[in-house]
């Protein structure tokens, strides 16, 4: 597996908030869902890097399944403040027990968390979400395969506003 791509351009002396969109376990392999799979251990050591050669002042997760409960945690590991960007009240309702419960414990650990809109599902909100992260965020870290969807749409979306990519 490639490891992550590195800013073109160096970063300045600014306040780096890192704002994380990727995919969910489905896109990532057999056994991504598992608590410690694979590439789950992978991604998180990737991105362990990437928070060390930024030190960002704060962490922009989207409380997703997948990469962004492991950027979450990794936050947590490192004692980096996360800022838990939720697209609506219950995203967490379909998902099993054992997802549910980190999902909690994670926001109740997040320095903010933020809802974006109103209760229920909406493939529209998931996308409000990701816009309203590349707008809070100066740098996107990204687990992304190309392919279209939720993740190719925040990439692109944060790419018109002129985020740095890793």
């Amino acid at each position: 597996m490639p490891a992550f791509f590195w800013l073109r351009t160096p970063m300045t002396r600014r306040k780096v908030i890192l704002g994380c969109t990727g995919h969910r376990p489905e896109k990532l392999g057999d056994n991504a869902y598992e608590r410690d799979s694979p590439i789950q251990d992978w991604c998180r050591h990737e991105f362990s890097k990437v928070l060390k050669k930024l030190n960002p002042s704060a962490v922009i997760v989207g409380m997703a399944l997948g990469w962004d409960t492991w950027c979450a945690l990794e936050c947590v590991d490192q004692q980096i403040p996360f800022h838990a960007y939720v697209p609506f009240e219950g995203q967490e309702s379909r998902w099993w027990g054992e997802s549910r419960t980190l999902y909690f414990e994670l926001l109740k650990k997040a320095s903010l968390v933020r809802t974006i809109c109103a209760p229920g599902y909406a493939p529209r909100k998931m996308q409000k979400r990701n816009e309203a992260m590349m707008d809070d965020c100066t740098v996107v870290c990204s687990l992304w395969d190309g392919s279209p969807g939720g993740t190719s749409n925040c990439v692109e979306y944060a790419e018109r506003g002129g985020r740095q990519r890793i």
